[in-house]
């Protein structure tokens, strides 16, 4: 519970750890203005977009399967289609399921690449549809790993609730910053807050 509400202040770690990778991966998706960013993008991304970027391809279960690691290349999280990138993130029953329930909270249909490199990088909205596109590619994959190591998968529901509740907190932190003077533009916008 917060300060504020009587409470001690003290934040869930798995929450805070989320919420702190998630404003990691949307510092270098924005190109933000620090020297380890720079370093990122000149390194390992080389000027190219944060979605374009692979290490040598994400250890999909298709890639995998072509190593011989694995006995067939489904996808762990619908078992319907071979798991690459593109069936992770954009084809996948469970994914879409988990981006349907992203949709109703936020109200407006999934933000896209394309739509971001449409709108402005200084707008509130580019910021908080950035950080809602980070977020379910963070959650998707790391509710893959969880399926491939533990054999478990939450229920896309759950998953969009966590999402919800990570980017209220980057969209409160930052509106905390300023002042709260773009407070009620992203409450307004996304309806989040």
């Amino acid at each position: 519970m917060s300060k504020a509400a009587g409470g001690l202040g003290i934040k869930k770690a798995s929450t805070w750890n989320i919420a702190s990778v998630g404003k990691l991966v949307n510092w270098i998706y924005v190109k933000a203005d620090r020297l380890w960013i720079k370093w990122i993008d000149s390194v390992y991304l080389k000027g190219m977009n944060w979605n374009d970027y692979t290490p040598g391809g994400l250890n999909t279960k298709a890639r995998l399967f072509s190593y011989g690691c694995y006995q067939d290349d489904l996808c762990i999280l619908c078992a319907e289609q071979a798991e690459t990138n593109e069936h992770l993130f954009t084809e996948c029953k469970f994914s879409c399921q988990v981006q349907k329930y992203v949709e109703d909270w936020i109200e407006r249909p999934f933000p896209t690449d394309s739509e971001l490199l449409n709108v402005s990088h200084s707008s509130m909205k580019w910021k908080a549809l950035a950080l809602v596109l980070s977020c379910y590619r963070y959650t998707v994959w790391h509710q893959r790993n969880l399926a491939r190591t533990q054999f478990s998968v939450a229920r896309p529901v759950l998953l969009a609730e966590r999402m919800k509740m990570v980017v209220q907190q980057q969209i409160r932190k930052f509106t905390d910053r300023r002042g709260g003077q773009n407070e009620l533009n992203a409450r307004t916008w996304i309806g989040l807050c």
